[in-house]
């Protein structure tokens, strides 16, 4: 999990910002996924820790909030699985100085019973492509 945003919003040092994470809170609008994501209580415990006052702008796409974030509409949190290709491309930096986020878990869970051809596919191909660990 990373603080992120785009190089034109926040600069480059290397693979990560020119300007600190804090004064990137601070001076940038803050996108989260849905409430309901496992990043939006981590994001709202950062602020709450570092007693911020401000808002944070939800986005309930992941694809959607990939690229307000690259169009520089401010800074977000997301897993690094989910923004790796834009992380490498230069078109997004990690937040300079950042504190280190917790692992986020990644359950799946489908009835053993399932008898459809289709699901049993799509779980086998789901658990060899996954970058979850």
């Amino acid at each position: 999990v990373l603080l992120v945003g785009s190089p034109a919003l926040v600069g480059r040092d290397g693979a990560h910002s020119a300007v600190d994470w804090l004064e990137a809170m601070r001076s940038q609008p803050v996108w989260s996924l849905s409430k309901e994501s496992p990043m939006h209580p981590i994001l709202v415990k950062l602020i709450k820790e570092n007693n911020l006052r401000i808002k944070i702008d939800v986005c309930g796409d992941v694809l959607t909030l990939k690229q307000l974030l690259r169009c520089g509409t401010g800074i977000g949190l997301m897993t690094y699985p989910m923004m790796e290709s834009e992380l490498k491309s230069g078109e997004l930096v990690a937040l300079k100085g950042a504190p280190a986020f917790p692992r986020i878990s990644f359950n799946a869970a489908w009835g053993m019973d399932q008898s459809q051809t289709v699901i049993r596919k799509l779980v086998a191909l789901a658990k060899t492509i996954s970058t979850f660990q």
